[in-house]
């Protein structure tokens, strides 16, 4: 207590050093707190699900065909789960959206199709109601449905009594037999509505493929004993259907595994950053302090003559270290609070868990934890170097100012090139991730995005059902009633659109070419409207584009992309030639009429690949979604546009109202997030290392005041002490640039997985930071290089 009643009052005796040095803890801890709330909540907290470890999410692969996470058919889910001995359960899923009608605006609700077994597989336990029986699986079986937990409260206002009364879904009666937990989750979906799968084995081929499989292990059986489990399984699968199931295999991964995933990779490479903000700051407090602690050697001297030992001073000095990092830590604390709320809100529809992240008594003791690390980081060098008394020299008069000089120059300057080569790694990464982000901005979608327009719709009700013409006449109403919108150029349509919606997948026979089972043709096919291409100006190779001739009477023809027309007819036109994607359900061939250019319909980074357009009129689903080409600001036409969806039929629910523009924007969202945090920290570390690289000039021009005074009253030119100073900063500075380059080297390899066409040894990437670092430390220099520049020989001696 007397150390710390000591170490308090220094403190309040030296308000500025203080105030500067526990500011910039409290950044580096703040930063760190935000960060690693993130990581707790998405990688470390388990799954809230009952003995989460024995989840595991199970697909299937065609290595053959080099297709991987392959979701299953029926059949081949009924197979898995009753011809398996060490899964005590399985559950499947699909994806799917319905329209709650029967209100004053209908709404498009997020559905997942569930087979009954999913909620027990997960040991979910509902909040009210009970869950899908096993008969209620059958296509026969009464309708009901399991509500969200912000469904509920949103529409039903919380009202339990809600169990056993009918909604309405597409125009269908639904009874709600219960109510799901609060932010419950299947894998990545966060799911309005629960529906069962309704769907008929015998009715479904193992080739319509579409469910989503997790499974629960029984106890004590390993990941390994699994795999070779479905090594047996797999085979039977491929004896049960030679062409479906060709060379497929069957692959299992922990669930948490399979969701964080994706976003493990960026959550670490964010936490490593923030850990070099701490670094950093460690090292600027530590050099501060040991200014603080050469300036109080006259104390230590005093301390040690009258009987205090080395380790009793080193106790001291980290005492002080340790309080000052406990109120960096408290006020990092409110900072951190501050970013957990930031980052819950851009991460809640980013992130598996995202809505779990909060300030909990794990952030909490990581946060106490970094606080007690950081004092000792930041007090351990400046207390010990402190505490080496020579009591003979340090009590000699006029040997204040050169004792230990040199050796304490050498440490100031080697915690310098700490942080100048922390902040350098720090910035590559950044440089590295917003070249990227360059890169992917300027992929070129294959269309003009430019005031277009996109509205997703799904035509629902019964008078849809099985009913093209009806399907066709609704269609033809909206396009024909948006078309004499003023400001609307043109209208056109598609199943789905491009990097809003996926396109379907489906096994296609190509007419004269025969495949082998595992290599035959898996092409991606959607419906669109005549003057799709038009629209949307997608270059045209080859033959013609689809018009409104081709229509439900008309040939059945189709438009394919460039890379179809590349891979399977390399050295001659795919005019005229012909396919039959399986998805269509159709025995006549589609003749090839046309060749476009590749667009990019799922992602702006993703690889060409084969796909196929078809005219809508001729196979109609319910899937609608519209474009409009505008002569004014897209958004303006907003609300015209779903009124006039509206007149055509009043129940039908609108969704995804956006430009196309801001669709793109989404597409480069994760790595513009990224982009942006990295940036933050890397101004951090930058701001640090020029602060810290004054400090110590600053202060080692104060100290030098009476060598500079001789150097003058001996004919020193003002420039000469300029490059005396420039050159004891800028060393340091280099040698810090030299190995943060070396770090850099091999630690921007670690990120090459979310970098896009842009090298992790990018040399334009490096040479910038070395200069933007060069300049700024420069900049840093350049105050205290002026202050020595101006020392007044006869004050400088005077005071000696």
């Amino acid at each position: 207590m007397t150390d710390l009643k000591f170490a308090f009052r220094q403190l309040l005796k030296n308000p500025g050093f203080t105030a500067v040095a526990a500011l910039t803890l409290a950044l580096g801890i703040g930063a760190n707190t935000a960060i690693f709330s993130v990581i707790n909540a998405v990688l470390l907290r388990p799954l809230p699900f009952s003995e989460p470890n024995q989840l595991a999410a199970v697909w299937q692969e065609y290595p053959k065909r080099g297709w991987t996470h392959v979701s299953f058919s029926l059949p081949n889910f009924l197979d898995l789960r009753n011809g398996s001995s060490l899964l005590a359960n399985a559950g499947a899923y699909s994806l799917s959206a319905h329209t709650l009608t029967g209100v004053a605006e209908p709404e498009r609700l997020h559905t997942v199709r569930m087979s009954a077994s999913l909620l027990s597989t997960l040991g979910v336990r509902l909040a009210y109601g009970r869950n899908f029986l096993e008969e209620e699986d059958r296509p026969e079986a009464e309708r009901v449905a399991l509500l969200s937990d912000h469904l509920w409260r949103r529409r039903f206002r919380a009202d339990p009594a809600v169990i056993g009364r009918a909604i309405q879904l597409n125009d269908e009666s639904i009874t709600v037999v219960g109510v799901l937990p609060k932010n419950f989750r299947i894998g990545e979906e966060n799911p309005d509505l629960c529906l069962p799968l309704r769907l008929d084995p015998s009715k479904v081929g193992r080739g319509q493929r579409g469910l989503q499989v997790i499974a629960r292990l029984k106890p004590r059986v390993s990941m390994n004993q699994l795999q070779a489990n479905f090594g047996v399984l797999a085979a039977r699968l491929r004896a049960a259907d030679s062409w479906a199931n060709a060379d497929v295999d069957i692959s299992a991964v922990p669930l948490h595994e399979q969701l964080v995933g994706n976003v493990r990779l960026s959550l670490l490479m964010l936490g490593g950053a923030v850990g070099f903000v701490l670094l950093i700051a460690c090292a600027n407090v530590a050099n501060l302090s040991l200014a603080r602690a050469f300036s109080r050697q006259q104390e230590m001297t005093i301390r040690a003559a009258i009987g205090a030992g080395r380790w009793r001073i080193v106790r001291q000095l980290l005492t002080e270290a340790l309080l000052l990092s406990t109120i960096g830590g408290g006020l990092g604390l409110l900072l951190g609070f501050w970013g957990v709320t930031m980052s819950k809100n851009l991460l809640i529809t980013r992130l598996p868990q995202a809505s779990d992240i909060s300030l909990d008594l794990t952030v909490l003791t990581f946060t106490f934890t970094i606080s007690l690390l950081t004092g000792i980081l930041s007090g351990l060098f400046p207390a010990l170097s402190g505490s080496s008394i020579n009591l003979a020299e340090s009590l000699k008069e006029g040997t204040k100012a050169a004792t230990g000089s040199l050796a304490r120059r050498r440490l100031r300057g080697a915690l310098v090139a700490v942080e100048v080569s922390l902040a350098f790694v720090l910035l590559v990464g950044t440089g590295l991730l917003l070249k990227s982000l360059g890169k992917v901005r300027g992929v070129n979608p294959g269309f003009a995005a430019a005031n277009l327009l996109t509205v997703q719709t799904t035509l629902t009700g019964n008078r849809y059902n099985d009913n093209d013409r009806g399907r066709l006449a609704v269609t033809r109403e909206i396009v024909s009633g948006l078309e004499k919108l003023p400001g609307v150029q043109a209208v056109t349509f598609g199943t789905s659109m491009p990097l809003l919606d996926d396109m379907d997948a489906s096994g296609t026979a190509i007419d004269g070419q025969t495949f082998a089972p595992s290599e035959s043709p898996f092409i991606h096919i959607r419906g669109v409207g005549p003057n799709y291409f038009q629209v949307l100006q997608v270059s045209l190779l080859d033959g013609r584009h689809l018009t409104e001739a081709d229509n439900e009477s008309a040939q059945r023809v189709v438009v394919i992309n460039a890379t179809m027309a590349r891979q399977y007819w390399p050295q001659e036109s795919a005019v005229g030639k012909r396919v039959r994607p399986d998805a269509l359900q159709t025995k006549e061939w589609l003749t090839i009429v046309g060749v476009v250019g590749d667009l990019k319909n799922q992602r702006l980074t993703q690889r060409s690949r084969p796909e196929l357009y078809y005219p809508y009129a001729q196979f109609p689903t319910r899937g609608f979604s519209v474009m409009l080409r505008t002569a004014v600001p897209p958004m303006t036409l907003a609300d015209r546009t779903r009124r006039e969806i509206w007149k055509a039929d009043g129940n039908l629910a609108i969704g995804g109202v956006q430009p196309m523009e801001q669709a793109i924007r989404h597409s480069a969202s994760a790595m513009h997030f990224q982009s942006l945090l990295l940036a933050l920290f890397g101004g951090m570390a930058l701001l640090l290392a020029a602060s810290g690289i004054y400090s110590v000039l600053s202060y080692s021009v104060g100290q030098r005041s009476r060598e500079i005074g001789i150097r003058f009253a001996l004919g020193a030119q003002t420039q000469s002490v300029y490059a005396l100073i420039l050159r004891g900063g800028m060393k340091p500075v280099f040698l810090g640039i030299v190995l943060g380059s070396v770090a850099a080297f091999f630690l921007t390899r670690l990120i090459s997985e979310l970098l896009f066409e842009v090298s992790t040894v990018d040399p334009i990437t490096f040479a910038s930071v070395a200069l933007v670092l060069a300049t700024t430390a420069i900049a840093a220099c350049y105050v205290p290089a002026r202050r020595a520049a101006r020392v007044d020989p006869v004050e400088a001696l005077r005071c000696e």
